[in-house]
């Protein structure tokens, strides 16, 4: 009888991340994007992961006139955009490993 789990046909995954984004932690991603979704003032946001990048659609509120207008919006990070993006982040705050080593020291 054979093994309804195993599958000797099983094609690798690709989950959509390209080589540069591979040592990306989604920690860190999703703090740059998180940060721009603030910045531009995004809401009911959709985050998707694409060969290319990033790709984040929302809604966002346009203050400008007397009325608010809501309109749909969205934005493609480049895989070099969102390096760019994490290396500023990084400069600006400093490495996620010390942020997370000063967390650490703070709780103790």
């Amino acid at each position: 009888m054979a093994n309804s789990l195993e599958t000797p046909d099983a094609q690798p995954f690709d989950t959509g991340r390209k080589d540069v984004l591979r040592h990306v932690r989604y920690e860190d991603l999703l703090r740059v994007v998180g940060s721009y979704i603030d910045q531009h003032g995004f809401a009911d946001v959709l985050i998707t992961q694409l060969p290319d990048g990033i790709l984040l659609k929302g809604t966002v509120v346009d203050r400008t006139n007397r009325n608010a207008n809501e309109r749909i919006a969205a934005v493609l990070f480049t895989n070099d955009d969102v390096i760019e993006l994490l290396d500023a982040s990084e400069r600006k705050r400093g490495s996620t490993d010390q942020l997370r080593s000063r967390w650490v020291q703070q709780q103790s």
